[in-house]
């Protein structure tokens, strides 16, 4: 897979690092049977920025599609081995979780960081998601897992955020699935 770079003054993701992981990502679609990678490692992966590197929201677009797609592979054979139910019992934790969370607010739920994630920008991703009848509504896993949560030296911990996204995916993918 073959990513735009950025202007030469411009950081982006090392190139090297982004094709070793791509080829990861490849090796594991063509050999099913194989465990290189799981979506959670993905979804963690971290790349250093270099001068005319790939464009970082072009990579973590595609890193966000073969995150679901691994998921979503993950979660049917795991719905398979262990039944619907023990799926439909896990769905029902993660939405009370995510309840929690969102009744707590993103000021309370999550700890305070001096390189954390705008508090403005987590208040409009709580904004839009519902949780009613034990069904939740969200954004898409694409744009959940892509969309800008800003910068700022009075935010909210990533780490946490990111956990809690997550949690969203996850529980979406499984409400689908079942």
């Amino acid at each position: 897979m073959s990513f735009p770079r950025s202007n030469q003054k411009v950081p982006g993701y090392d190139p090297e690092q982004v094709d070793a992981l791509m080829n990861r990502v490849k090796t594991q679609f063509e050999n099913p049977g194989f465990d290189l990678l799981t979506s959670k490692i993905l979804e963690v992966a971290r790349f250093e920025l270099v001068l005319g590197g790939y464009q970082v929201r072009a990579v973590d677009e595609a890193i966000a599609k073969v995150c679901d797609t691994l998921l979503e592979r993950e979660l049917k054979f795991e719905i398979v081995s262990s039944g619907r139910a023990t799926k439909a019992l896990k769905l029902q934790q993660l939405l009370e979780s995510i309840r929690k969370t969102m009744d707590m607010g993103p000021k309370a739920a999550f700890s305070p960081s001096k390189t954390g994630y705008s508090k403005r920008s987590v208040s409009k991703l709580f904004k839009k998601i519902n949780l009613k009848r034990g069904a939740l509504s969200a954004p898409s896993t694409f744009d959940l897992r892509t969309m800008p949560l800003g910068k700022s030296t009075s935010g909210l911990d990533r780490t946490e955020v990111d956990e809690f996204i997550s949690m969203l995916v996850t529980a979406t993918h499984i409400q689908r699935l079942l």
